[in-house]
């Protein structure tokens, strides 16, 4: 599975550290990929402000957004959301205790 080098394989054959950092890096500075055309609908979508996404990720933050909508109307964001960040934010949890010896 490629865990094990073998004997025959020197030291120098093998990228160090310094080597695998520049790739990366060169990698993180450079020009973003193309989408491949053929995989436009399947793999990536653009969305209105013409990045890139994908299908999927685009559905559940459409259903999201229609969501936190309906909650709006129903009169839930006065008085859950309150509750539910009140329960979170100033909700002081006890210390772990320690099993005793």
């Amino acid at each position: 599975m490629g865990w094990h080098h073998s004997e025959d394989e020197s030291e120098d054959d093998r990228m160090g550290i310094e080597e695998i950092n520049a790739i990366c890096d060169a990698a993180a500075n450079g020009p973003p990929p193309k989408p491949d055309s053929n995989r436009e609908g399947i793999d990536w979508i653009r969305n209105e402000d013409g990045d890139l996404r994908h299908p999927l990720q685009r559905r559940c933050f459409e259903s999201a957004v229609k969501f936190h909508a309906q909650t709006d109307q129903l009169g839930w964001k006065s008085s859950r959301t309150r509750i539910w960040t009140s329960s979170f934010s100033n909700s002081k949890r006890p210390a772990p205790s320690s099993p005793e010896p």
